[in-house]
């Protein structure tokens, strides 16, 4: 195989790789729409019930790191590409033969193994749970839950909920 095939195959390679990265990305951006939707509503609606309000609370803290898990696994599959991608940028670059061949799901898995501690001469960048743009929405969830639940608990939170302003205000037809 000549180089110039190798190089061909070298770019086709990076944007094949490229594309993936950037799908992981779209999929992640849907799962934390989903995490901050039903968040959300779930936390709202908790402040509306009358009974069971603390374990309300507790089951959305329990949705939020189910959530939180989805957003580990997606971005550190996603990462499991960067440095695969990192090194085809440095081939592409330099004038050098290339003398690698393709390696899509070898580099991969070596990473996605590093990352798990089972390929420790790697220099894979580690998991993303405490990433910023991964705990955020989730994490935020997670504590106002919990805090939501204590508060419920302790009784801070008032089961007895105000009557609508008709049943309030009496209206006589005299």
């Amino acid at each position: 195989m000549s180089d110039n095939d190798r190089r061909s195959l070298a770019k086709e390679e990076y944007f094949y790789l490229q594309g993936a990265y950037e799908r992981f990305d779209s999929a992640f951006f849907q799962i934390k729409g989903w995490s901050v939707t039903l968040g959300t509503a779930g936390l709202l609606a908790a402040l509306n019930l009358k009974a069971n309000q603390s374990l309300a609370f507790l089951v959305i803290g329990g949705m939020s790191l189910a959530f939180w898990s989805m957003d580990i696994t997606w971005k550190t599959f996603q990462r499991a590409h960067l440095p695969r991608i990192e090194a085809l940028e440095a081939i592409l670059r330099s004038d050098e033969p290339i003398t690698e061949v393709p390696e899509v799901r070898a580099s991969w898995k070596s990473n996605f193994d590093a990352m798990r501690g089972k390929n420790p001469d790697n220099d894979f960048p580690g998991p993303a749970k405490f990433a910023p743009n991964v705990m955020i929405p989730p994490a935020i969830i997670l504590v106002a839950a919990v805090a939501l639940a204590y508060l419920s608990w302790a009784g801070w939170l008032s089961s007895d909920k105000p009557e609508s302003p008709a049943n309030v205000i009496s209206i006589s037809r005299d």
